[in-house]
């Protein structure tokens, strides 16, 4: 039986900002970007925020194309979860 997936509550330590996060988005036509981020912050049981570091690329591909992926690391057990 798998286990359920965690939950943001759960994932506590990586919002910690002991190990940076990546973000990644895509632009209109398809083009990739990758940006570390230095610390995603827990915001409550069902959102995160990421503070603006003039990351331009990142934030015009939001505007853009509004999705993103978020790779967090729980540094304990250096397990790696993806925020959508």
């Amino acid at each position: 039986m798998d286990a359920a997936a965690p939950t943001l509550d759960d994932l506590w330590p990586c919002f910690q900002g002991i190990i940076p996060a990546t973000i990644a988005t895509c632009a209109r036509d398809g083009t990739p970007n990758i940006s570390y981020v230095s610390q995603v912050h827990y915001v409550d049981s069902s959102h995160v925020a990421i503070s603006f570091q003039f990351f331009n690329k990142t934030h015009k591909n939001i505007a853009e194309h509004p999705f993103a992926c978020v790779m967090v690391l729980d540094p304990r057990v250096l397990q790696a979860y993806r925020l959508y």
